[in-house]
C-alpha cells in the first residue's frame, strides 16, 4: 500500500486483498504479467525418475546457464495419476461395476434410513459416460454382455429404481451410438434395444 506523507490529507490507498474485485483479480490473473514473471517452477506430476522437471512457461527470460532441473531429495516420491479407464482395466475392467446393481436394495446405513433413489441413475449414468469415452470399454460392454447384466439385476430389484434419470442415460448413450457409428455401435444398439428388456420397463416411465 501507499502511505501519503503527513499533511497532505490523503489516506492510504488500496492494495490487493480481500476487497480486490473478480474483474482486478482476473486481470492480474490473465493478462500474461504473472505468467512472464516467473523465473523457475515445479510441478510433482512433471517427473523423470528423481529429476523434478522446470516447468516454468516457455519463452520466460532464463537466468541460469543449464535448465534448472531439480533433484528430488531420497525419500520423496514422484505424484503418479492415471485415468478412470486405465484404474479400471488395473482392476479387472467395467464388468467389477456391474454386481453393485445387484446391491441396489441392500440395506446401509443413514440418517433416515432410507435408499437414495438416484443411486441407480448415477451408476448407470457413470457407465454410459465410460461407454462413450473408449472403445476398449465398448468392446469390454460387448464381451461381457454388459447391458444385458445389469437388465437382468434391475428386474431382480425395485422398480423404484427405474426412474427418468435412468431413461434419459440409455437415451443419451442411444443417440451417442446412432451420430457415431463404428465398429462396436452396432452391437451395443443391439444389446440396447432387442435382448434387454430393461428397455421395455423403462418404457413405462415415458
Amino acid at each position: 500500500k501507499r502511505v501519503s506523507g503527513p499533511g497532505t490529507g490523503d489516506g492510504p490507498s488500496p492494495g490487493p486483498g480481500p476487497g480486490m474485485s473478480l474483474h482486478a483479480a482476473k486481470t492480474v490473473l490473465y493478462d500474461g504479467k504473472l505468467s512472464s514473471a516467473i523465473v523457475f517452477m515445479y510441478n510433482p506430476v512433471a517427473t523423470d525418475s528423481q529429476l523434478c522437471l522446470q516447468s516454468a512457461p516457455k519463452g520466460n527470460t532464463s537466468y541460469f546457464v543449464h535448465t534448472p532441473h531439480a533433484l528430488m531429495l531420497q525419500d520423496v516420491k514422484a505424484v503418479i495419476t492415471h485415468s478412470i479407464h486405465s484404474t479400471l482395466n488395473s482392476i479387472g475392467g467395467i464388468q467389477v461395476l456391474f454386481p453393485l446393481f445387484s446391491q441396489l436394495d441392500l440395506p446401509y446405513d443413514s440418517m433416515d434410513g432410507r435408499r437414495d433413489p438416484t443411486l441407480c441413475s448415477k451408476l448407470l449414468g457413470f457407465i454410459c459416460e465410460l461407454v462413450e469415452s473408449s472403445a476398449t470399454v465398448q468392446q469390454h460392454m460387448i464381451q461381457n454382455r454388459g447391458f444385458l447384466v445389469i437388465s437382468f439385476m434391475l428386474q431382480r430389484s425395485s422398480r423404484e429404481h427405474l426412474t427418468l434419470e435412468v431413461l434419459g442415460s440409455f437415451l443419451g448413450l442411444t443417440k451417442y451410438l446412432v451420430t457415431c457409428l463404428n465398429s462396436n455401435s452396432e452391437l451395443l444398439l443391439k444389446q440396447l434395444f432387442c435382448f434387454s428388456f430393461l428397455t421395455w420397463q423403462l418404457l413405462d416411465h415415458v
